[in-house]
């Protein structure tokens, strides 16, 4: 629950400071969709923390990892970025270290 509300207390925090620098009314639509997103959020944020909690560490680094994947399968394609054989590279090192963990804890269970 930590990493659920510390995390939305320091972006209450810092909206409060910046917002005096950008308010403007918002409508009873657009609030509404807000409090939507923020129930989801927070929501999918507290589950992900039960999940976690729930697994076993090989199991949750191999989560970490995939976000990682992700986040570099998607700016090439997605977004355009300039992906470097030493990404690539990179990628195929977690996906081959994660690979190898699972199989030796498969192999060996604690």
């Amino acid at each position: 629950m930590a990493q659920v509300f510390y995390a939305q207390l320091a972006c209450l925090i810092l909206g409060l400071c910046l917002l005096p620098l950008v308010w403007q009314p918002m409508a009873p639509a657009d609030l509404a969709l807000l409090a939507v997103y923020t129930l989801f959020l927070v929501s999918t944020r507290w589950l992900m923390v039960v999940i976690v909690h729930m697994l076993p560490a090989y199991i949750v680094l191999q989560l970490a990892n995939l976000q990682f994947i992700w986040m570099v399968v998607l700016g090439h394609a997605v977004f355009g970025e300039s992906t470097g054989p030493h990404i690539w590279l990179g990628t195929a090192l977690v996906v081959g270290s994660g690979l190898w963990l699972l199989h030796s804890q498969q192999r060996n269970p604690a």
